[in-house]
């Protein structure tokens, strides 16, 4: 009986622990969007003519331009997330947007985010391969939404991706062709 009232505790401890250190450890990024950005934006990661690898604070800068295709030369590490994500105007003001997940919608959850307020989600990542008569061209990214709950869904519809995608890949092509 004593090892289960003890592994119970115990693995508890454990997990809790490894969330703390493993966020206080992660790669920390700041994502800094446009003041009026809405849809889905991709950081592609070691690019050779990205942008340069900005830090304030122990954290990586990564500003996002106004198509939502950010180049960087910077890699983009895996495990646990760090980021947080801010909106810039004109005068260089920052304000936070708020994280948001599906499961702060589930109907048993507390304090249920409005539906239409704006948030940004992480859409997800990985590795792509863009064909090319030179040879193939592979290139990390990982993807966000600035968007409401209400609107989420037209960001991924399949024409609008895969256009964002056919730029991304023609981006990576001149980046990776220029090098």
């Amino acid at each position: 009986m004593t090892p289960i009232i003890l592994w119970y505790p115990t693995m508890h401890l454990f997990f809790y622990l490894m969330g703390t250190i493993g966020t206080a450890t992660a790669q920390k990024l700041d994502l800094i969007f446009p003041e009026n950005f809405k849809g889905k934006a991709i950081v592609v990661s070691d690019m050779p003519c990205g942008e340069e690898i900005e830090i304030i604070d122990d954290r990586e800068q990564l500003r996002i331009p106004e198509n939502g295709i950010l180049l960087y030369k910077g890699n983009l590490k895996s495990g646990y997330i760090n980021n947080r994500y801010f909106r810039i105007d004109s005068e260089e003001k920052k304000t936070e947007i708020p994280f948001r997940a599906n499961y702060m919608y589930w109907e048993d959850s507390e304090n249920k985010p409005d539906e239409s307020v704006i948030g940004i989600w992480l859409s997800g990542g990985g590795t792509s391969y863009n064909p090319s008569p030179n040879g193939g061209i592979n290139y990390s990214f990982r993807e966000f939404v600035i968007s409401s709950k209400d609107s989420l869904k037209k960001w991924s519809e399949f024409k609008r991706s895969r256009e964002l995608e056919r730029i991304t890949d023609s981006l990576v092509a001149k980046c990776k062709n220029k090098n």
